[in-house]
């Protein structure tokens, strides 16, 4: 008799927790040992924040399972208060924790409390597992398990940057917070004169007011499908990523994989998704200075996006799905 595994995710869909969640039902299908539902709360349950935050807390799935796997600490009371012989939660970060004093960050912390009354939590980089140890006080690290790319989507193609210095395009992947750095992406872009950001989802007032204030050229688009984004990194000369802060990050995984070049913040979980060449400290000469230099040496192009691609071949969601299914 196949065990019954309950993969829970209430987030918006292509976010990135969302992902985890959907390929996670995807690779267990393919397996074909386990009776998979995939619970997408995001569909059958309200999307406003207060509601929401009521089911976050109340909420108990109406039929038990073997397991339930949960994409986040943020669904802990969910899946406590649900019927499972095991409970896996996957930790992305802690950003939510630390990021500010607020009445919405108690609440959050209350929820992530939960995740250690939990069989196991998986964490998706090494950087997460030593934080989340090191916040809770415990004496083991959680299970590290890197998480995955699509290659079926995302895949080398004819890439038409020229990487023209005058003329170039940059692309940016995330929601607009404090941790995302986006002034300092905007500060990056002002120093390229006829550069163009695409920016995938939406900015602040503020940075806004910023673009307009500067004279940038920046597109928005929200709510990009897989195909959309390969063509949008096939179009780009670079990915720009100057996180402060990151759990692992997949998107300068996603370019790599399309030969789209990518340059991350050398800090937290990016060490770990991105290797040392597209990794830059968080000064703005430093980016500016690299960023001339590749566009100046067509060699360092062509390296640069051949590492990229055996560097993102690593990540597989095959192999995210093998990994967590030994540890259950």
């Amino acid at each position: 008799m196949k065990k019954k595994i309950i993969i829970l995710s209430y987030f918006p869909t292509y976010s990135a927790l969302w992902w985890y969640g959907y390929f996670l039902n995807q690779e267990l299908r393919e397996i074909n040992k386990f009776d998979i539902n995939f619970i997408d709360l995001w569909k059958y349950l309200s999307r406003n924040p207060f509601i929401r935050l009521f089911h976050l807390f109340n909420y108990k799935l109406p039929y038990s399972s073997d397991i339930i796997i949960s994409v986040s600490p943020l669904l802990s009371k969910i899946t406590h208060n649900s019927i499972a012989s095991q409970k896996i939660i996957i930790e992305h970060d802690l950003y939510p924790l630390i990021s500010n004093s607020s009445l919405i960050n108690k609440v959050i912390k209350f929820f992530y409390s939960y995740s250690l009354k939990m069989n196991k939590v998986i964490s998706i980089s090494e950087f997460s597992s030593k934080e989340f140890a090191k916040y809770y006080k415990l004496n083991k690290y959680p299970k590290i398990i890197y998480g995955g790319i699509d290659h079926n989507s995302y895949f080398p193609g004819e890439n038409t940057n020229k990487f023209d210095v005058n003329n170039l395009t940059f692309i940016h992947i995330g929601r607009s917070d404090k941790r995302k750095n986006i002034f300092f992406l905007l500060k990056v872009l002002k120093r390229f004169k006829g550069a163009k950001l695409i920016k995938i989802g939406e900015l602040t007032k503020s940075e806004q007011k910023y673009v307009s204030d500067n004279l940038l050229n920046v597109e928005q688009k929200c709510n990009i499908d897989q195909k959309t984004m390969r063509s949008l990194f096939l179009d780009a000369d670079f990915l720009l990523f100057p996180s402060i802060y990151e759990g692992f990050g997949l998107p300068p995984l996603e370019a790599m994989a399309c030969g789209c070049l990518a340059l991350v913040g050398d800090n937290t979980g990016l060490k770990e998704s991105c290797f040392e060449e597209c990794r830059i400290d968080l000064n703005l000469d430093s980016w500016e200075s690299r960023i001339r230099k590749i566009c100046s040496e067509k060699s360092l192009q062509k390296n640069l996006k051949e590492k990229g691609l055996v560097h993102s071949n690593q990540f597989r969601w095959n192999k995210f799905t093998r990994d967590l299914i030994i540890n259950i």
